[in-house]
């Protein structure tokens, strides 16, 4: 199944949220500090890098689990590794806006929604969050004049570019 140039962003939204570092110890996640997170994603690998900043700082990999849309909402899954620790995020975000330039078949869409982590392993076993994010994805297709707008769409390439803003805490530990 293909994904849209959305669904990338989407994805790419999710992971924001949940990023923290790799070798980062449980001891140090400040409960309820502020977090902010950066995920570029390329188009259609659906793979990319996180950075983040704030109860955790440091770099990573993203990768989509799931996703499904349903009219401009888009749900899914991210896996944010630092290391080899990571953390899921589940994500909602709803588009806002779609640009076609015809002249270039280039996309750009903007989302708005929110992430909440769901599950971790490692040092983030016990962690906590939720935030709200903004995404934008950038994708180009090939210019063929048989299809709407004279573009085909149907394999673009791109990035899809994430902002993810929350607060994290450290869970109780588990036994």
């Amino acid at each position: 199944m293909k994904r849209t140039a959305v669904a990338t962003l989407v994805l790419s939204l999710g992971l924001f949220g949940l990023a923290a570092p790799a070798g980062a110890a449980p001891g140090k996640a400040k409960p309820g500090k502020p977090i902010q997170a950066s995920l570029t994603i390329d188009y259609p690998a659906g793979t990319g890098t996180v950075t983040v900043t704030g109860a955790f700082t440091g770099s990573g990999t993203v990768e989509t689990l799931k996703h499904k849309q349903a009219g401009r909402t888009r749900h899914f899954v991210e896996k944010l590794t630092f290391g080899s620790d990571s953390v899921n995020i589940k994500a909602v975000a709803v588009r806002g806006s779609r640009q076609l330039d015809a002249s270039t078949c280039t996309v750009t869409e903007k989302y708005k929604g929110v992430w909440k982590i769901t599950t971790g392993t490692g040092t983030f076993a016990n962690v906590k969050g939720a935030g709200h994010l903004v995404a934008t994805a950038t994708v180009t297709g090939t210019p063929d004049q048989s299809k709407p707008n004279g573009c085909d769409l149907s394999n673009p390439t791109g990035t899809i570019v994430v902002n993810a803003k929350g607060r994290v805490k450290q869970g109780p530990a588990k036994h």
